[in-house]
């Protein structure tokens, strides 16, 4: 495709409906649509080949004569009956006393006065009962001794290519609306497997919890879920196993630990000893967060409902009991559904990195929409732009963080994304008005 072609279907192609189901509705109505113009197309073009009706006015003309022979050649007495017998639409006869003559004139009026006039001039009178308009009802007299032969027409013979393609057109139109529905409903039994899969995979990379997916719909959609449903298993069965194994080896690394720990401090006092004792001290911190990181999934998280304002102004006080005044901004009471635990250990997890790198810590509560909204800002170095994803990933350091720092393995904010996404939150690292580091959590308020 060439830049100019893709410059004119690059913003046509944004138009386009982004889901399966508004995609393929669009495919079935744009068919029956050209189907249907073909079709209206068609009839357009052969009508020249069609039967031409009978052409205004000498088709009603002819049928006026030979009405008016037919009841010349009858007796009086039965000219009545057989007027009233050939009276349809667009035509109607009586034979009455001579009626009032309509005073009115039109062009359809002339013309059928002409046409009769042309067969037997004099014999009839034609005027127009409503003057000057296209369906003028037409009147024509014929005198028949003492009484008189009344002919009301409307243009009889003349047909309207409108009117003779209604039917056509109205069975086309309910043939499209008929065809479109089923298929608008037949298309949504087959995706709906499809988005139930959707969510459920979504779902399932969120906190790995296995969802039994029916297996419904066509047999490709059967097929995918019990496909979906195994590898749900052997994805959980093979992340349990490899977490009991990490986990039992840092489990069996603690006693070790501990008990060259207890032997240092048996061996008395002296620079190399509380140097070895703080190296064990920071491996048994580096094995209690490994292990902690490692059967994180292992507990199941309850949720209840929790006020964020009052958890947040009991963090901020115990910060400032311990010399580190954390600022806690609110403007109303927030609730959520959460597990209270492991939100305070997401929140004091983020503390304790400000507190570290900077000198000013605020923490901020607030609710939009339907959405609670927490920030913890400082004044520190921050972290650059290009490092905020790698941040956020298991086991990283950052090249701004010392590489002595205790106990650090780089699992905090993993740690703490892990705990948000449990709750269907979102987590953001931003640039402080200040300079330092703004970490945004988001998470589903509850009235």
């Amino acid at each position: 495709m060439t830049p100019r072609i893709h410059g004119i279907v690059a913003p046509l192609m944004t138009l386009a409906p982004q889901t399966m189901l508004g995609q393929i509705i669009t495919i079935v109505v744009s068919a029956l649509s050209i189907t249907l113009l073909v079709s209206f197309g068609l009839l357009f073009l052969l009508r020249p080949l069609l039967p031409a009706p009978p052409q205004w006015p000498w088709a009603t003309a002819s049928s006026i004569v030979t009405l008016t022979k037919a009841l010349s050649a009858v007796p009086p007495d039965l000219r009545g009956r057989l007027a009233a017998s050939v009276t349809g639409p667009g035509l109607r006869a009586r034979v009455s006393v001579p009626p009032k003559l309509c005073e009115g004139n039109s062009a359809w009026a002339w013309e059928l006065r002409d046409a009769l006039n042309s067969i037997d001039r004099g014999k009839f009178q034609v005027s127009s009962c409503l003057s000057l308009t296209e369906a003028s009802d037409i009147q024509v007299v014929v005198a028949m001794g003492d009484e008189a032969l009344e002919i009301r027409t409307d243009r009889l013979g003349k047909t309207d290519i409108t009117m003779a393609g209604a039917p056509v057109v109205f069975a086309l139109l309910f043939l499209f609306c008929m065809v479109l529905a089923l298929a608008i409903w037949s298309i949504a039994r087959i995706v709906r497997p499809l988005q139930r899969l959707s969510a459920t995979v979504e779902r399932f990379g969120q906190d790995f919890a296995p969802v039994v997916l029916p297996e419904e719909g066509p047999s490709e959609m059967r097929q995918a879920a019990r496909a979906f449903n195994a590898m749900q298993d052997r994805i959980v069965g093979a992340v349990e196993e490899r977490t009991r194994m990490l986990a039992a080896i840092s489990h069996d690394l603690r006693t070790p630990l501990t008990r060259m720990l207890l032997r240092l401090e048996m061996e008395g006092s002296g620079e190399l000893l509380e140097r070895l004792s703080g190296d064990v001290q920071q491996m048994q911190k580096m094995v209690s967060s490994s292990l902690s990181y490692l059967t994180r999934n292992q507990t199941p998280v309850r949720r209840v409902r929790l006020s964020l304002d009052a958890l947040l102004s009991t963090i901020s006080d115990e910060y400032s009991d311990m010399g580190h005044p954390v600022a806690f901004d609110h403007e109303a009471s927030v609730a959520v559904l959460c597990d209270p635990d492991t939100i305070r250990r997401a929140i004091t997890n983020l503390i304790d990195n400000a507190c570290r790198y900077a000198e000013h810590v605020r923490l901020r509560l607030q609710a939009i929409d339907e959405w609670a909204i927490i920030e913890v800002e400082d004044d520190g170095p921050g972290i650059p732009v290009e490092q905020r994803h790698s941040a956020l990933t298991a086991y990283t350091r950052l090249d701004a963080e010392p590489s002595n720092r205790e106990g650090h393995v780089g699992l905090g904010l993993y740690i703490v994304q892990t705990i948000v996404a449990w709750h269907r939150g979102e987590l953001l690292l931003l640039e402080s008005p200040s300079g330092g580091l703004l970490v945004r959590i988001t998470l589903p308020r509850i009235a």
